[in-house]
C-alpha cells in the first residue's frame, strides 16, 4: 500500500517524479497479481479470496474496452475526415487541370494573335 500512498499530492511533482510513482504502483500492482496467481495454483488461496483480483481485472477490461471504443470512433471518423479530404484533392486536381487546359489554350490563342 506505500506505493498508493505515494501518489498523495501527485500534482504537485514534476513529470519524472509522477513517471517513477506511478510505474512503482504498476510495478507493485503486477508484483501482486503474480504473486496472488502463484498462491492460487498452489492452492493456498479459495477462489472467494482472490475474488477481488477478478473483479480488479474485470473493471480494467471494461474501462480497456470502453478505451478501445472511443479510439475505433475517432478511426472512424477521421477515415470520415480523410475521404472528404481525399474527394477535395480530385475536385481541386479537377479544376486544376481544367486551368492547366485553359492556359495552354489562351497560349496558343496569343501566339496566334502575335503572329498575325
Amino acid at each position: 500500500m506505500s506505493n498508493a500512498l505515494s501518489l498523495t499530492g501527485l500534482e504537485t511533482f514534476s513529470p519524472p517524479e509522477k513517471t517513477r510513482r506511478i510505474a512503482a504502483v504498476a510495478n507493485d500492482i503486477t508484483a501482486s497479481i503474480i504473486y496472488i496467481a502463484k498462491q492460487a495454483a498452489a492452492e493456498n488461496l479459495s477462489a472467494e479470496q482472490i475474488a477481488p483480483i477478478y473483479e480488479l481485472i474485470d473493471k480494467v477490461n471494461v474501462v480497456g474496452k470502453r478505451h478501445n471504443r472511443r479510439l475505433e470512433r475517432e478511426l472512424e471518423e477521421q477515415d470520415r475526415q480523410i475521404e472528404k479530404m481525399r474527394r477535395v484533392i480530385e475536385g481541386v486536381d479537377l479544376v486544376v487541370g481544367q486551368l492547366k487546359a485553359r492556359t495552354v489554350r489562351l497560349e496558343s490563342e496569343l501566339r496566334e494573335l502575335r503572329g498575325s
